[in-house]
């Protein structure tokens, strides 16, 4: 009964965990569909930096790493759009 319950609450934390991940990569690839739509990308080049941005090394569940990427390709651009406000449009 005990090793179940065990099995059981492993599984759902692991379920949890993917479905967070998810969620997670789901909520970059759409940060990174309005950048690239900012940063002016033609559809080919919009692919490539969705895959750059959704990249597993940007897959935490922090988001200054992909907010900071965004940030240095949009100050490359010369365009004004600030840490915060990048911030705001993830939430």
């Amino acid at each position: 009964m005990f090793k179940n319950n065990v099995i059981e609450n492993k599984k759902k934390k692991d379920f949890l965990k993917k479905q967070r991940l998810n969620v997670i990569d789901l909520r970059n690839k759409f940060l990174a569909e309005w950048a690239s739509n900012i940063l002016e990308l033609n559809d080919k080049e919009k692919l490539t930096y969705i895959k750059k941005v959704t990249n597993a090394n940007f897959q935490r569940e922090e988001n200054k790493f992909v907010v900071k990427k965004i940030e240095d390709d949009f100050i490359s651009r010369n365009i004004k759009i600030s840490y915060k406000e990048i911030e705001l449009k993830i939430k």
